[in-house]
């Protein structure tokens, strides 16, 4: 798209970001601005999407409340396959009242109300897609399988074997879950956002009870339990809705809440405690990540709506840098640098040289490093 559409795209993301919107939000809405903007002249003021899938049409479809036509023809590639990997497909030509995001958001919720439709008519459930060009994903991940890729994978396999049974079971059950959202870019250029958070999560809960099995979190006594319920209240008196919740999750009943908070002290430290606020405790309720879980899991979100889709795509990047680091952590690889927690890298005692003023770093460690020895967090087994 040259030069000039990348430097009207940043442009336009530092203004949204100057207005107060996440980074990630503003990227996503100024590049769907610019595609917007360059709506393809074939098209004339209509949205073009193709179908494909397990799918025949054999008859013209024209819905006229929808705003939606369909020819029975096949569209089928030149060269073997679409870029989504069908073999063929069907356009399906959208009226819209405008060539803006509006227009376009509303056509895209009549092609799901159209497909919707369809498989309420359809018991056998086959598989039905579409894709658009202007929620196409731009870029993939290529793995090479060098020397150095097999000595990491000899490494990994072998850190895992000192573990016990159980707990081999959970990491590979871990990794398991991260392979099955992923499909070949060339398969799906627009895979689902919540089927890959949910991946994360259930690889997220593995993890947990993995680190939760290699160091046993202690558990309080009944006396330890109102002991702290007593200096709970003593501190926050009158008591409000929060705190009770708070003292059930955290005392009564720690449950998940529980695990995950000493897992991640474990394999973070000092860390571990704003990632555990990431997880349950941030607010407003919606960044929390095990909200954006529970609306998902519970159905009271969709993909198609774009600004549940940006909440979902940033609360996976977080989720993404606990994970795999995590997963770092119990198989001795190296880990991801996060530059949004207060660790190291955001410390007033780090200096623009990126060496620690108090001496804290160990000898010749620059950068890339969770905490200082101050904060070490325990080593695995």
């Amino acid at each position: 798209m040259g030069d000039d559409f990348a430097e009207r795209l940043m442009e336009a993301a530092r203004e949204l970001r100057e207005e107060g919107k996440p980074w990630h939000e503003a990227f996503k809405l100024a590049q769907l601005d610019e595609l917007i903007k360059r709506w393809p002249s074939e098209w004339g003021d209509d949205l073009q999407v193709r179908l494909y899938g397990d799918i025949e049409i054999q008859e013209k479809v024209d819905l006229p409340d929808l705003g939606i036509t369909i020819a029975p023809e096949k569209s089928i590639p030149k060269e073997g396959s679409f870029v989504f990997g069908a073999p063929y497909a069907y356009v399906a030509k959208v009226r819209v009242s405008q060539k803006d995001m509006a227009g376009l958001f509303d056509g895209i919720n009549r092609v799901e109300k159209f497909l919707s439709a369809w498989r309420m008519t359809e018991w056998g459930g086959a598989a039905t897609q579409y894709w658009c060009h202007f929620f196409q994903r731009s870029v993939g991940i290529v793995s090479c399988l060098d020397i150095k890729k097999i000595n990491d994978i000899k490494k990994a396999l072998s850190i895992v074997e000192q573990y016990t049974d159980r707990q081999q079971t959970l990491i590979y059950e871990a990794s398991w879950w991260l392979r099955q959202y992923e499909t070949p870019f060339y398969n799906n250029q627009n895979p689902s956002v919540f089927n890959e958070y949910l991946s994360y999560w259930n690889a997220f809960e593995c993890l947990t009870e993995a680190v939760c099995d290699i160091y046993k979190p202690a558990k309080r006594t009944k006396k330890e339990k109102d002991r702290a319920i007593q200096d709970y209240e003593a501190k926050h008196k009158p008591l409000k809705n929060e705190d009770i919740d708070k003292l059930y999750n955290e005392v009564v009943n720690p449950g998940l809440r529980g695990l995950v908070k000493h897992a991640l002290t474990m394999c973070f430290g000092v860390v571990g405690d704003q990632y555990y606020a990431e997880c349950f405790t941030k607010q407003p309720k919606d960044l929390c990540l095990y909200q954006v879980r529970n609306d998902i899991a519970h159905g009271n979100i969709v993909e198609y709506d774009f600004k549940t889709r940006l909440r979902v795509e940033r609360a996976h990047q977080r989720l993404w840098m606990i994970v795999t680091n995590m997963l770092a952590y119990l198989t001795h690889q190296r880990g991801a640098l996060d530059r949004e927690v207060s660790s190291c890298y955001t410390c007033a005692n780090f200096s623009q040289g990126q060496m620690c003023r108090l001496g804290l770093l160990p000898q010749g460690k620059r950068y890339r490093c969770f905490t200082c020895r101050k904060y070490e967090p325990k080593k695995p087994k």
